[in-house]
């Protein structure tokens, strides 16, 4: 086990269980292509889910049914976004946030999560 892979082990034991996590949040352990490589391997081996891009759980104590709201704030902090719920919206899986619009699909759960901009008056409301 190289010295990336047992730093980013290390972590994800020591969350608390539930605890969702981003690549963003294991850059600390090693240079962007051995954390790619590491989480790959681990979710490979079975110890960790990828839910969507850049964002897993662990296999044996993690979320691995996490609500929209959840797996989006996760994924608009690694981009360091404020997000809130889009009261206008038709669907639980619509989101406001400060900053660029995106979207992203969790194959995992087969969702959709659209997370539109919003200007700073709307985001405090």
């Amino acid at each position: 086990m190289n010295t990336c892979e047992a730093r980013i082990c290390r972590f994800y034991r020591n969350l608390p269980p539930g605890t969702l996590f981003t690549t963003s949040d294991c850059l600390d352990y090693g240079s962007r292509d051995d954390v790619d490589h590491v989480l790959f391997k681990l979710v490979k081996k079975g110890e960790l889910v990828r839910l969507t891009s850049g964002v897993f759980t662990c296999a044996f104590k993690g979320n691995l049914t996490p609500a929209a709201f959840e797996l989006a704030t996760v994924k608009a902090r690694a981009f360091g976004k404020q997000i809130r719920l889009d009261n206008t919206a038709a669907s639980d899986t619509a989101f406001m946030v400060n900053g660029c619009s995106s979207s992203f699909k969790s194959k995992h759960l087969d969702i959709t999560v659209a997370m539109r901009a919003a200007c700073a008056k709307k985001m405090q409301r």
